[in-house]
């Protein structure tokens, strides 16, 4: 009796879990750019997340803004010389409005977070195309990720970049 109502146990805080994982996957929280938009969106979404500039640093054919949002999650923009988002990451507490950061490729993000929910994986979430990459993981008050567009990279960019 008592290793059933353990079991029991133990699949209803599976449970809990994993609806609280996709309810943090689906609720947004600010953000910033958008993945594969121009330069411009940086800025304008840091004031709308009132997030604080934490470093702006040129690191060769890219610029990488990291600011603080209120949230208390840390957001990394990568922006290529010709003005383009093409990488995103995040560190935090909480996750950062993802449907924000990833623009139009929000809808296959949230199709792999369902895929991934669908069996029952508790691991990351991982989408690699040849197009786009996003690599997603953590629980309550320790999210990690990062999302970028290969074809978006400048020359000599590795992945392990985007972090």
């Amino acid at each position: 009796m008592r290793e059933s109502r353990n079991g029991n146990l133990m699949a209803a805080r599976r449970g809990a879990c994993l609806g609280l994982i996709g309810l943090l996957v689906l609720w947004p929280h600010t953000a910033g750019a958008t993945l594969g938009s121009d330069a411009s969106s940086v800025a304008a979404d840091r004031i709308r997340g009132q997030g604080a500039l934490i470093s702006a640093t040129s690191v060769g054919p890219y610029r990488v803004e990291e600011m603080q949002m209120a949230s208390g999650t840390t957001v990394r923009e990568f922006t290529s010389s010709t003005g383009q988002v093409f990488g995103v990451a995040w560190q935090g507490p909480w996750m950062p409005d993802l449907q924000q950061l990833l623009g139009p490729y929000f809808d296959r993000y949230q199709a792999a977070a369902q895929d991934a929910q669908a069996r029952r994986s508790r691991g990351p979430i991982v989408l690699e195309t040849p197009d786009l990459v996003i690599h997603s993981s953590g629980h309550a008050r320790a999210f990690t990720g990062s999302a970028f567009l290969p074809a978006l990279m400048p020359a000599g960019v590795q992945a392990q970049s985007i972090h």
